[in-house]
């Protein structure tokens, strides 16, 4: 997962310039991944850089220091003063939030900076992005169906279309498209973690292409050679029963060639035809060469059966080869 902390660093440098995107951003992580207690306001998260960010958001929207402890391999954030916590909740009555369900009202965080401040709190509170170079993966979870509700339908509006699932306990929001995780990285600020992706992606594209081109030439290759040793296995055996001396001039300078150059393709065997001919007209005699050697050596039931079956073959010399 070093990737997904290169995001989660460069994002927990990111400065919100304006009050209304710290208070989304700070708002949004609370929803998604935050307990709300008789005894204050609880977040955990495994980052210490961001369990500091966050109470430093926290304490300038209450007006109160949060405690910061570790709590196993957690690092927590407890706001546990009643005046504070109480600035909070007004703070989050005004965005039409649920205590029960962590819902806000449908309305909240509609301007595009306030949007992805708080899609870049929620990935910060609970969100993770897998390895560019084996798959492309990203998703925010919360033990609360809403604020992914909310996360999907913030994506949707930057032009990225989100999966929710549930996971055990779990609700999900998440990307598996190599576009739209490069839009959200652009859209949450991490420019230069988007500058990586980016150049992955097209690293691991230019790789698939390139198996692909392999793949399909080794198959060609694979093709072309089973038609070669088929067609010097006819012709020599044509030779031996003295075939080759009744046939027309031209085929019989292509078996010639053939026989004498079995490791060329069509393409050359052309070249080496007096005169000269293309690989089309190469291609031609060779199967008409195919084929009168199938008639003399080979009853006519047996003859039709197998040239329908070496046909595909055939097709593919005169295509595939260059």
């Amino acid at each position: 997962m070093a990737f997904s902390h290169d995001v989660k660093d460069e994002l927990i440098r990111w400065e919100n310039r304006t009050a209304c995107c710290r208070e989304a951003e700070a708002l949004a992580a609370l929803a998604l991944a935050a307990r709300l207690t008789p005894g204050g306001i609880l977040m955990n998260t495994a980052y210490p850089s961001y369990a500091a960010r966050w109470a430093e958001q926290i304490a300038a929207l209450s007006g109160a220091d949060p405690v910061l402890r570790r709590e196993g391999g957690h690092h927590q954030v407890a706001l546990e003063n009643p005046g504070a916590c109480a600035r909070i909740g007004e703070l989050l009555e005004q965005h039409g939030f649920d205590p029960l369900t962590h819902a806000f009202s449908a309305s909240s965080f509609s301007s595009p900076c306030c949007r992805r401040a708080a899609l870049r709190g929620m990935f910060l509170a609970g969100g993770s992005i897998g390895d560019p170079g084996k798959g492309y993966h990203l998703e925010i979870i919360s033990r609360y169906e809403a604020p992914i509700r909310l996360a999907a339908r913030l994506l949707r509006a930057e032009g990225i279309r989100p999966h929710l699932a549930v996971r055990q306990a779990f609700h999900m929001v998440y990307l598996k498209d190599g576009g739209y995780l490069a839009d959200f990285l652009r859209a949450s600020g991490a420019h230069a973690a988007l500058l990586s992706f980016e150049t992955l992606r097209v690293e691991k594209d230019m790789r698939n292409a390139v198996n692909r081109v392999v793949n399909c030439d080794t198959a060609n290759s694979t093709r072309v050679a089973h038609a070669s040793a088929r067609q010097l296995e006819l012709l020599r055996e044509m030779e031996k029963t003295g075939g080759l001396s009744v046939l027309p001039e031209d085929l019989r300078e292509a078996a010639r060639v053939r026989l004498a150059h079995p490791g060329l393709s069509i393409r050359e065997l052309g070249e080496h035809m007096s005169p000269p001919i293309g690989k089309s007209g190469m291609s031609h005699r060779l199967r008409r060469l195919e084929q009168i050697a199938r008639e003399q050596t080979q009853p006519r039931g047996e003859d039709n059966a197998d040239r329908k079956a070496g046909s595909s073959d055939n097709d593919a010399t005169s295509e595939g080869t260059s």
